[in-house]
């Protein structure tokens, strides 16, 4: 049977009120790593994962402040490979536009490998044989020379295109919602603001 807020007023009252914060505190951490355990989960599916850096990125914990710990979720930050900076853009969605550029590289069979990583990074200027071309449809692709398709026309190694469309995934905020939805629900009212999701931790 659940615990009611006045069990749990009583139970803070006979434990005293430092015990009950050491409890609660405990609580709150096993809600943290499994907010964190069920997030990559989520980043290994939906996200695809392919390079594994912005699953390697999530990390929580708590913020033990006096009367009011909070328990923190957060994804993106810098690593040893540089700036994870597209967790807010996996985790909300959105539309994406080129910034130096008149079109965005949008990386097609040829140009991946297995896992789905692109083989070529940076400017393809620096790789010989890409080419722009146009196919019959009008659209821009890139191709490299001597590839061809059994019709003998050039296969498309990228697709360039004005803008993209990201969809939402909320990696982070189902795996708040896995591990919330783990607690009493008395326990779950009394620290619904504390536990909540903080989508500017999302870099």
């Amino acid at each position: 049977m659940p615990v009611t807020v006045e069990e749990w007023r009583d139970r803070m009252a006979e434990l005293g009120a430092e015990e009950f914060e050491r409890r609660l505190l405990v609580s709150l951490v096993k809600v943290s790593q499994e907010a964190e355990a069920a997030s990559k989960r989520n980043a290994t599916g939906r996200p695809k994962v392919r390079t594994g850096r912005l699953r390697a990125s999530i990390r929580s914990g708590i913020y033990d402040k006096p009367g009011a710990p909070e328990v923190f979720l957060r994804a993106g930050g810098r690593d040893s490979d540089g700036q994870v900076a597209y967790a807010g853009l996996q985790e909300f969605g959105g539309t994406v536009k080129p910034k130096a550029a008149d079109y965005l590289r949008i990386p097609l069979g040829p140009s991946l490998t297995p896992a789905g990583v692109e083989r070529f990074g940076g400017s393809l200027r620096d790789y010989a044989g890409f080419y722009v071309f146009q196919a019959s449809t009008g659209r821009l692709y890139i191709g490299r020379e001597g590839d061809y398709i059994e019709s003998g026309a050039p296969r498309a190694w990228y697709a360039l295109v004005k803008e993209v469309t990201v969809p939402r995934t909320l990696f982070l905020g189902r795996g708040l919602g896995e591990a919330v939805g783990k607690l009493e629900p008395a326990l779950t009212d009394l620290f619904r603001v504390a536990v909540a999701f903080d989508r500017e931790a999302v870099a």
